[in-house]
């Protein structure tokens, strides 16, 4: 009965909500750093991308709008705007960056096979969220949402729980926590024009052919590493992983 209660709740909830716009901040926290990212969402469509942020050396990337931010090199790294555009009714995705401003990298997404736990509730803010756990390309996910906010999207391109997701973080050694910092509701003549991807002009590149050369260049470059340190007499072992969300596509499991 507890659960057809909060199920009721959660459909008495989207009708209510509507569809509401929203823009929700994010912290990404790693071992090695944390960074901030931001959520815009009209309900059907969402755009995902990264805010200036600090570097070691406290020079700042340029604050500018969504799609616009500059190319700082600082402390032998690049800081680059990049977006993530997914949405309701489709399983594509596109990430853009302006460290490739020619293309758009287009994502054929799996369906995640939330497991819900309505008895693990807990509050973030002033929020009720609720447990969800699931694989997604080869990280076990633990997930905190909210029906109170029935958008169903989150961090990155993760999507198809029945609320915001609020938190969510990997289970592993080296693990990343996203964590809501901040909510805004933005009325529609706020709301950024930047939910979808302008795709004029820009050549078309899937997820697998991007990920195929950019494994191909980290061999090169590794194979280029054990070649110089052998020539010295030592020995270099190339370890091939990847680190974050995203660590094994579907192509790659075979």
């Amino acid at each position: 009965m507890k659960i057809l209660i909060i199920n009721f709740f959660i459909f008495f909830n989207v009708i209510a909500f509507a569809q509401k716009n929203i823009k929700v901040t994010y912290s990404q926290i790693s071992k090695n750093d944390t960074l901030q990212f931001q959520l815009i969402s009209d309900g059907k469509y969402a755009n995902y991308y990264n805010l200036p942020y600090k570097v070691l050396n406290e020079r700042k990337v340029k604050e500018t709008a969504p799609m616009q931010a500059e190319i700082t090199e600082a402390n032998n790294f690049t800081v680059a705007a990049q977006n993530h555009f997914f949405s309701l009714n489709s399983n594509f995705a596109y990430w853009q960056t302006t460290a490739r401003k020619a293309e758009i990298v287009v994502d054929s997404l799996p369906t995640i096979d939330w497991k819900i736990d309505y008895k693990d509730q807990k509050k973030i803010g002033s929020y009720t969220a609720i447990k969800a756990t699931t694989k997604y390309r080869g990280s076990d996910l633990v997930a905190y949402f909210t029906p109170q906010i029935p958008h169903t999207f989150g961090p990155l391109k993760l999507k198809g729980l029945p609320g915001l997701i609020l938190e969510v973080y990997t289970v592993e050694n080296y693990p990343y926590r996203w964590i809501v910092k901040k909510i805004e509701y933005l009325n529609t003549e706020d709301l950024p024009n930047v939910l979808q991807p302008n795709l004029e002009g820009l050549k078309m590149v899937t997820m697998r052919e991007f990920r195929t050369k950019e494994n191909k260049a980290r061999e090169e470059k590794a194979n280029l590493t054990a070649l110089r340190i052998s020539e010295r007499g030592g020995k270099h072992t190339f370890a091939s992983f990847r680190q974050g969300l995203e660590k094994v596509y579907e192509w790659e499991k075979n």
